[in-house]
C-alpha cells in the first residue's frame, strides 16, 4: 500500500502550533513560574513547622505510652523519663542555654552583635544595622543581670 509522503510525515511530526497559541502560552508560563516560586517560598516554613510539631507530638505520645506500660507492669518510672531527658543527650541544647546566667548570655550576644557589625562594615555591606539586634539583646541581658544582682544582694 502506498502512503503519500505528506500523510506519513504528518503522522510522525505533529503540525506546529499556530502563532496565536504560542503568543498566549508564553505569558501564561511567565506568570505561572513566579507564582509557583512564591508558593514554595511561603509554604516551606509552614511545612517545616508542621514536621517539627508532628515529631514532638509523636515523641510525646511514645513517652506517654512507655510510662503507661511501665505503670501497668508495676515497674518504677525513672525520674529521667518524667523530666523529659530520655533521649539524645543528658541535657538538651535549649536547656543548657536557658540555665546560663544573664551575664553569660549578655556577653555572648554582645560579642555576636559586634562581630556581625564589624564583618558587615568590613565587607562594605550597608546592612550592618542587623548586628544591632543581638548587640542590644545582649545589653538587655546585662541589664537583667545587674537588676537581679541588686535584688539578691
Amino acid at each position: 500500500m502506498f502512503i503519500p509522503e505528506t500523510v506519513a510525515l504528518s503522522a510522525v511530526f505533529p503540525t506546529p502550533p499556530e502563532p496565536s497559541m504560542v503568543g498566549t502560552l508564553i505569558p501564561l508560563l511567565g506568570a505561572t513560574i513566579p507564582l509557583f516560586a512564591l508558593f514554595i517560598v511561603f509554604s516551606l516554613p509552614a511545612v517545616i513547622v508542621f514536621i517539627v510539631l508532628r515529631y514532638k507530638a509523636n515523641r510525646s505520645r511514645m513517652l506517654q505510652e512507655t510510662i503507661l506500660k511501665l505503670a501497668e507492669k508495676g515497674h518504677p518510672i525513672p525520674d529521667r523519663l518524667l523530666e523529659g531527658n530520655f533521649g539524645d543527650s543528658p541535657r538538651g541544647l535549649n536547656d543548657n542555654w536557658q540555665k546560663q546566667p544573664p551575664l553569660h548570655k549578655g556577653i555572648i550576644m554582645i560579642a555576636i552583635g559586634a562581630g556581625l557589625i564589624i564583618m558587615l562594615l568590613s565587607m562594605g555591606i550597608s546592612a550592618w544595622g542587623s548586628g544591632l539586634i543581638p548587640l542590644l539583646a545582649g545589653v538587655g541581658y546585662l541589664i537583667i543581670w545587674k537588676l537581679e544582682d541588686r535584688n539578691l544582694g
